[in-house]
């Protein structure tokens, strides 16, 4: 347990990667249903992180709000 501090887990995850040699390197191989793929590179991923920050700011969503997400497989 972390008393008073702060972590931010898409810095650490993927911002200071984008700053390095390893922008081009692959972050995440995903495969969704059905058997669709992709692969994403750091700087791809970063862009797919601000576009979804964009979604939570137009939807009112503000530093310090806590937000939870659900993942149900059918």
């Amino acid at each position: 347990m972390v008393c008073g501090g702060e972590l931010n887990a898409s810095y650490l995850c993927v911002d200071q990667h984008v700053k390095t040699w390893r922008r081009s390197k692959v972050a995440i191989y995903w495969e969704g249903e059905p058997g669709d793929t992709r692969v994403l590179s750091y700087s791809i991923l970063s862009r797919e992180v601000n576009k979804f920050t964009f979604v939570l700011q137009n939807l009112g969503i503000k530093k310090g709000d806590r937000i939870a997400l659900y993942l149900h497989d059918p």
